[in-house]
């Protein structure tokens, strides 16, 4: 089994929660289909935010094979801790440590849960 992970393309995050591709990712996009066009997937699987929907829709086109949608797939809010300053991945940590061990109410400076 082959699994390929890719980002979606360039968008503008200052342009609400879940923000279109620019005219620019949707041209990373077409170049991304085309260059993965001669791999043989067998799905195209995305999270449900448009920036990525856009990313993979082209993708799954090309390769003439379903697009299927995972909200699991949707990425976090991580507030104040977005700079990646090393406090900030220490802070990460703490966080995601407190996730592993069952407190889902943890939540970063400023983020989401």
């Amino acid at each position: 089994m082959r699994l390929f992970i890719i980002r979606h393309a360039e968008h503008d995050p200052k342009s609400g929660v879940d923000p279109p591709l620019l005219a620019a990712g949707h041209a990373q996009a077409a170049r991304l289909a085309q260059a993965v066009k001669p791999f043989k997937l067998d799905r195209v699987v995305s999270s449900t935010l448009k920036r990525a929907i856009q990313t993979a829709t082209p993708l799954a086109q090309a390769l003439q094979v379903p697009l299927l949608t995972e909200p699991d797939l949707v990425d976090i809010r991580i507030g104040e801790l977005a700079t990646w300053e090393p406090a900030g991945r220490a802070e990460w940590e703490r966080i995601t440590d407190r996730w592993r061990s069952g407190d889902l109410a943890a939540a970063p400076p400023g983020g989401e849960t």
